[in-house]
């Protein structure tokens, strides 16, 4: 009898680490933009554009296009990578939802020769054919 307990303690503690394993797998889109932000991080220009799709939409609140394609991407990324000596982002919370992904992020920068500056601003990631073809910035005052 008290082997069947052992036993029984130790499937279920198997089986629980099993399902934490299961839950704990990122799905292909966080890994997409969890890529995308590492390389954004390093100023590493093509690694960065490298996720996002040729047709590529990025929005400043929601509403104004701010970029329809990758090549002004490019254009604008590099200006920003090359103004900038530091450049961090940290994802303070996230929602996964199928081909969505909403970071809620805490941006930190400096501009070369001046001061630290930081924000934090909500992304909103869509991804199609495993590269990212929209995202959303908002940036809340508070």
């Amino acid at each position: 009898m008290l082997v069947k307990q052992v036993l029984g303690c130790g499937f279920a503690v198997l089986f629980s680490m099993l399902s934490f394993n299961i839950t704990a797998q990122i799905s292909e889109a966080e890994r997409l933009v969890d890529e995308q932000l590492q390389a954004y991080t390093q100023r590493d220009l093509e690694g960065f554009l490298r996720h996002f799709s040729d047709k590529v939409k990025v929005y400043d609140d929601l509403s104004r296009y701010n970029v329809t394609e990758k090549e002004t991407m490019r254009k604008n990324y590099k200006l920003w990578f090359e103004s900038v000596d530091l450049l961090e982002c940290k994802i303070i919370n996230r929602i996964s939802a199928g081909n969505t992904i909403v970071d809620y992020e805490e941006v930190r920068y400096r501009k070369v020769g001046g001061e630290i500056t930081e924000l934090k601003a909500i992304a909103i990631y869509r991804i199609s054919n495993n590269k990212i073809s929209e995202v959303s910035f908002l940036r809340p005052e508070f």
